[in-house]
């Protein structure tokens, strides 16, 4: 078998979102969600997670702010850590992984970090670290913090987190951008051809409804929409078992 898990990204950035993760998570066909612990929603989010007994919540770190009033843009990520010494950076990685713990109440079952912000190699010491530690799995490192797109592969921290000995999926699939849910679906069935057995795969989804607030503080938007048509195709979901994948939170990778 070729174990997969469906991850949705942004949970707690606002109600719309929170709505969207919601519906595709009781669906079935979202294995992981990522909570934003420092966004205008995370309140919402994380009385949802109580309320409906959610049990497969990583973190999305941001070390940072990330509300409509107090959000860093992500050339402010990369000028921070072109100056932000060591000290600095274990104290925003850690304090956040605290916040999670408090809100949530455990421990976050997968780290996946908002823009793939892990590829700096400080981020990715501590984050590893803790991951490590704890026996918790974490999204591939990529590098992202200057495009939209997942293309470009960060070899030295993931050999830093493989030395390191963090469990991480083999594969990393994402289309951020893209109008055509139907050109995006079969993107994902072409990717996964390349998976071989025994192999591990993360594919990761910004679903979400539109709503005011959402148009006003990010441009990705429609595709938000085309990430729920996506994931409530139940075609596609079925073209997915017939190559012989295996559906798993990301606690199995």
């Amino acid at each position: 078998m070729k174990p997969l898990v469906f991850v949705a990204d942004d949970f707690g950035l606002t109600k719309s979102v929170n709505d969207g993760i919601l519906e595709v998570y009781n669906a079935g066909t979202i294995q992981g969600i990522a909570l934003m612990v420092m966004a205008d929603a995370t309140e919402d989010a994380v009385k949802r997670i109580k309320k409906h007994s959610i049990d497969h919540v990583g973190l999305h770190t941001s070390l940072f702010s990330f509300t409509k009033a107090d959000r860093k843009q992500r050339e402010d990520y990369v000028n921070f850590f072109r100056q932000a010494k060591d000290d600095e950076i274990k104290k925003l990685v850690y304090d956040e992984i605290a916040l999670f713990e408090k809100l949530v109440g455990k421990k976050p079952e997968f780290i996946a970090p908002q823009w793939n912000m892990h590829g700096n190699l400080r981020v990715t010491r501590y984050l590893g670290e803790y991951a490590l530690k704890h026996n918790i799995p974490m999204r591939l490192p990529r590098a992202v913090l200057t495009s939209d797109e997942i293309t470009d592969k960060n070899y030295s921290a993931e050999v830093m987190l493989q030395r390191m000995g963090v469990r991480m999926p083999d594969h990393l699939f994402a289309r951020i951008l893209g109008s055509s849910a139907s050109n995006i679906q079969q993107m994902f069935l072409d990717e996964l051809d390349t998976v071989n057995d025994g192999e591990t795969t993360e594919i990761l989804f910004h679903p979400s409804y539109l709503d005011e607030e959402l148009l006003e503080i990010t441009s990705l938007n429609f595709e938000r929409t085309r990430d729920m048509a996506i994931l409530l195709d139940k075609k596609f979901i079925g073209s997915i078992y017939a190559k012989g994948f295996e559906f798993i939170p990301y606690s199995k990778i």
